[in-house]
């Protein structure tokens, strides 16, 4: 016989056939979904331990403190997903709030009445070191020391200031 006959097959195997949709969801649990698995363990690796995607801590960084310190993210760092890919591992962070300073594009300007919102969150030094590359401090950025409207003190990166890019920005602002 062929084994065509479903009835033939289910007594030769003692199951009933699958219909395909079957199949494919024993065919998705066994192979597909542990082999994404794999694949996100793999990434979180690679991510975690060689952050090759970032580049070398500039000579002119400023020095990492030994204990976990504050970082206040008003732009790209106040987006989880890049906290997570820059850091290493998930960036618990809660809203906070900057007085005395105005964002314009990436940068913090200090206005007098200026509020800037954004997320604060706590970080190691080898956590604070890969934001150094990140930013590329005393290159790009600056790490500079602030408080909070809520009285903590955290760390936030300013531009450093680029003569002709500052009078763009001022330019900027001034047409709000």
């Amino acid at each position: 016989m062929d084994g065509s006959n479903p009835r033939k097959t289910e007594q030769a195997t003692g199951r009933a056939p699958q219909s395909p949709r079957a199949r494919h969801r024993r065919l998705a649990t066994r192979v597909w979904l542990p082999s994404l698995l794999a694949c996100v363990a793999a990434a979180m690796v690679v991510v975690r331990e060689l952050p090759f995607f970032l580049p070398d801590l500039p000579a002119a960084a400023p020095e990492v403190p030994e204990d976990r310190q504050l970082v206040f993210g008003y732009a790209t760092l106040a987006n989880p997903l890049i906290r997570t890919l820059v850091t290493g591992r998930w960036q618990p962070s809660s809203p906070a709030t900057l007085e005395s300073m105005e964002r314009v594009g990436r940068n913090l300007f200090p206005v007098p009445a200026g509020e800037v919102e954004g997320r604060v969150f706590s970080v190691g030094p080898q956590e604070l070191r890969r934001l150094d590359r990140f930013e590329e401090t005393g290159l790009r950025y600056d790490r500079d020391l602030v408080r909070l409207t809520d009285g903590r003190e955290a760390w936030v990166y300013r531009m450093i200031p680029v003569p002709e890019l500052d009078v763009a920005l001022h330019a900027q602002r001034a047409v709000r």
